[in-house]
């Protein structure tokens, strides 16, 4: 039998809060490896495409 192991970088963190609205303020930066991130989640901020549950899948395989 083999064991599964789970493992957690730590990359999760708190978002800095608007002042005004008390909302979080948007991440500008990327975050992710990039052989594992998917096309739309490389490209699409500047060809304007949204992602969703569907690059998850994608970067499971």
């Amino acid at each position: 039998m083999e064991d599964i192991k789970l493992i957690d970088f730590g990359m999760a963190r708190f978002l800095p809060t608007s002042a005004s609205s008390g909302r979080a303020a948007a991440m500008t930066a990327g975050v992710g490896t990039q052989f594992y991130m998917s096309w739309a989640k490389m490209h699409g901020k500047k060809l304007n495409l949204s992602y969703d549950g569907r690059d998850d899948v994608w970067a499971v395989g």
